[in-house]
């Protein structure tokens, strides 16, 4: 590997680092500003409510929320999922990948077999 390939990877990296913690400042931020919260959608009593806020950790300020959830997605823990009480949303990502590879992938062969034979067809008739 040449020295210009390694600082261009490394550059790169530290770009797609800043990039992550830039969008998920900005969606934190963004959810905390939006009136109500997740827990608006269950029917609970104010003291099941503040019960569960704080289990979730949504009494805690900001700071401590953000940094907390960077820690646990770099563990790749996504925690619980609300909408489905009880299952990890890993699991329940695990369970979707495959239909969802197919999926992406049906799309990139058609994009593919589309977009090549009309981009020679644009360009021999340019």
């Amino acid at each position: 590997m040449t020295p210009h390939l390694g600082s261009f990877i490394l550059r790169r990296a530290v770009s797609a680092i800043v990039l992550v913690l830039v969008v998920s400042s900005a969606a934190v931020i963004l959810a905390r500003l939006a009136p109500g919260d997740h827990l608006s959608e269950f029917e609970l009593t104010p003291a099941q409510i503040a019960a569960e806020r704080h289990r979730l950790g949504l009494d805690a300020p900001l700071h401590v929320q953000y940094f907390g959830w960077l820690r646990r997605v770099a563990r790749f823990d996504l925690g619980e999922s609300t909408r489905y009480p009880g299952r990890k949303v890993s699991d329940l990502i695990a369970e979707r990948i495959g239909n969802t590879a197919m999926l992406g992938l049906a799309a990139l062969v058609l994009a593919t077999a589309l977009g090549i034979p009309l981009g020679v067809l644009s360009a021999a008739n340019r």
